[in-house]
């Protein structure tokens, strides 16, 4: 693609609408939760540093707790990053994302924190 309009209208023109919005369900998905991780789990590590006495409202309070956030966003969100690599690196593997979701979770709960 020559820029992301030409991608947008070649997808659309070769593929069809349908084709464009595949992914919709999963984005939207893993951007709740990474919203609910990032803001929820601020929060309580923010008032969790602040408890403990060793700190006090300051940046370096504000950077650990954003980095903990972080965790909780991203161990939130891998088991949806890696089904949706999965589904997109599929060559018919799957019927739905529930089939995914199944012939993953046979691999047991580590199987959606790894990808393949």
């Amino acid at each position: 693609y020559k820029h992301a309009v030409d991608g947008l209208y070649r997808v659309f023109r070769e593929e069809g609408l349908k084709k464009l919005f595949s992914g919709a369900t999963m984005a939207s998905s893993r951007g709740a939760l990474v919203t609910v991780g990032q803001l929820a789990c601020y929060d309580q590590a923010k008032q969790l540093v602040l408890h403990t006495g060793f700190m006090s409202d300051n940046i370096l309070t504000h950077f650990l707790s954003s980095f903990i956030a972080g965790g909780c966003a991203t161990f939130l969100c891998q088991p949806l990053d890696v089904l949706k690599t999965r589904l997109m690196n599929s060559k018919g593997e799957y019927r739905n994302l529930w089939h995914c979701v199944i012939e993953t979770s046979r691999l047991g709960p580590l199987g959606f924190y790894k990808v393949r």
